[in-house]
């Protein structure tokens, strides 16, 4: 019997692809006991603005206007999260469980990149948003010896760790993005979704529109979740 060599070669990659999946795993066993605390409301109003910056160390703005920040516990299983994000094969996202997701405090876009959350309780916890999105396009063989490819949006996510106390009541705070110490940016590297950003101390709001700036063509309001 004869064996169609791209019938094999589609059986080797489907075999290898599958076996890089288990580097995208969280890697961590989610224990709610451990985050219980998240659940509480707190007293705290958390208010964070994103910025980008590079080598002119001139601040601008995230220039999408993604749906929701979200704001999780700073704990060992969402770190696998964004871990496993960050991960070569993006073909098999991790996902979080249904009540670490619950756990995930949302808000909307206001203006200027700016977002914020009300009733934090004291505790450690990483804020995350989106600052820019990358149109690439990805290939994908039709397991007939062919291959189609389609746009897709990465996006580049900025997240930083903040610890709120229970003297807390405001707190402002700015995350920034610094592009100039990025190592995964050029030719034949692999881009990483989440890079671990500045907290700088809230200054006065520059004078730059309050509309939200364009969107992406292919932007995905679950850009934030589920590596989509």
């Amino acid at each position: 019997m004869t064996i169609n060599r791209h019938f094999l070669l589609n059986l080797t990659l489907c075999v290898v692809l599958t076996a890089m999946s288990g580097c995208t795993s969280i890697g961590t066993k989610f224990r709610p006991e451990h985050v219980e605390w998240a659940r509480a409301q707190g007293k705290a109003t958390l208010t964070v603005r994103g910025y980008m910056t590079g080598t002119s160390k001139i601040k601008i703005p995230c220039n999408t206007s993604p749906a929701k920040a979200i704001l999780m516990p700073d704990d060992p299983y969402y770190r696998g999260w964004i871990r496993a994000m960050n991960s070569f094969h993006i073909g098999f996202p991790a996902t979080l469980s249904t009540k670490a997701e619950a756990l995930l405090r949302q808000s909307p876009w206001t203006g200027r990149c700016i977002f914020t959350f009300k009733n934090v309780p004291p505790g450690p916890w990483l804020v995350m948003i989106t600052m820019h999105e990358t149109i690439v396009r990805e290939i994908h063989s039709t397991g007939f010896g062919g291959s189609v490819s389609f746009p897709a949006v990465i996006p580049d996510l900025a997240y930083a760790p903040l610890t709120i106390t229970s003297s807390d009541t405001v707190i402002r705070k700015n995350i920034v993005m610094d592009y100039s110490k990025r190592t995964d940016i050029g030719l034949f590297k692999f881009r990483k979704r989440a890079t671990l950003s500045d907290v700088e101390e809230w200054t006065p709001p520059e004078k730059t529109p309050i509309t939200p700036p364009k969107q992406s063509p292919f932007h995905s309001t679950q850009s934030l979740f589920n590596g989509q």
